[in-house]
């Protein structure tokens, strides 16, 4: 994996300008975004400049430009704040939003693995662990768990809380069929079925034929979407600290994030 020091940015530049047509896939929190405190999830607003970066790479018109994140739709179209919005794919590929609104809900999901899902939310209340039924409560896909917290009413440090989670997620899929997703002070209860490299492939599916593709992202369960896009294009891990993983090059935010959402301008 390479550093942002040693990616040939002239040469990526010189390839963007050469395709018809590029695809833009981005995480959001984390990637786009800095993380939040699980209570202040709804203020996770994009880094200064993401926003309009973005909104210069969409109005040329030259790049499509997806989101696939954790978040439910209407949670991303909320926080990105921009009209017309980019594609959305929420709760990683299980719901999916095109930039002219059309929606697509989840599909007819197990009733059994439902009714265990909204065990889990029972649990959290009754353990006052924060929590979210993705993407409402009548119909969960997922449920997250977090402990991004800073006080908790029980006394409870963030350890003491994940240790609570993760051993309660553990019994969950041993009496389960449920997958877990883990994440940056969160882990998630999710059915099978669906992940963030998916996603990718079903984009990929869509098109006849496309030049420079780039997914975006920061944590673990960005990793799908990272071997997803290995055949076809550039796997970007967003983040301070280095790591294992499938992506071939490596960015901290947010000005290096900057840095290459600036080379998809003006092409």
């Amino acid at each position: 994996m390479k550093p942002w020091s040693e990616f040939n940015t002239i040469r990526f530049r010189q390839q963007l300008e050469d395709s018809k047509q590029c695809i833009l896939l981005l995480d959001y929190d984390g990637t786009l975004a800095p993380f939040r405190e699980a209570k202040e999830r709804n203020l996770a607003f994009p880094y200064p400049g993401v926003r309009d970066l973005l909104a210069k790479i969409m109005n040329q018109g030259k790049t499509r430009v997806i989101i696939i994140s954790a978040r439910p739709v209407t949670e991303i179209v909320h926080l990105v704040g921009l009209e017309p919005s980019p594609e959305v794919w929420g709760i990683y590929g299980w719901e999916r939003r095109l930039s002219d609104g059309t929606y697509f809900a989840p599909p007819s999901l197990d009733l059994t693995l439902v009714r265990v899902l909204r065990e889990a939310v029972e649990w959290a209340k009754q353990n006052e662990v924060e929590w979210e039924a993705k993407p409402d409560m009548e119909n969960p896909v997922s449920v997250a768990f977090h402990w991004r917290v800073s006080t908790d009413p029980l006394g409870r440090s963030q350890s003491d809380l994940q240790e609570m989670i993760t051993s309660y997620t553990g019994e969950c899929i041993k009496e389960s069929n449920l997958l877990i997703k883990g994440g940056d002070h969160v882990q998630e209860l999710m059915i099978p079925g669906q992940d963030k490299g998916d996603a990718v492939r079903a984009v990929l599916s869509e098109l006849k034929s496309h030049g420079v593709v780039a997914y975006l992202g920061d944590s673990l369960g960005d990793e799908d979407a990272f071997e997803a896009i290995k055949p076809v294009g550039l796997g970007v891990l967003v983040s301070s600290q280095n790591r294992s993983t499938a992506a071939a090059l490596h960015i901290s935010p947010p000005e290096e994030l900057l840095e290459f959402l600036e080379l998809w301008t003006n092409l």
